[in-house]
């Protein structure tokens, strides 16, 4: 009934509540992506992939130091 007699305040308000549902969902997938894992599993290898020809040693570089600087990773490969 509400509809009918206001059919664009009803609009706005099924709008809105689809925006702010959207909004929610993106930023607590945006939250539980950035979080660092709550269970620590112990030892690890860290694996550092290069195929081909090593033309910008950039990112290897940042890889190795990454994973020189955490105490569990106990081999990089």
């Amino acid at each position: 009934m509400f509809s009918r007699r206001h059919p664009y305040l009803f609009f706005i308000l099924v709008s809105s509540s689809i925006f702010a549902a959207t909004i929610l969902g993106i930023s607590t997938l945006i939250f539980l992506g950035t979080r660092e894992p709550d269970f620590n599993m112990g030892e690890k290898v860290g694996v550092i992939e290069i195929s081909g020809v090593i033309t910008d040693a950039e990112d290897t570089i940042r890889n190795i130091r990454k994973y020189r600087e955490d105490d569990s990773i106990r081999a990089i490969v």
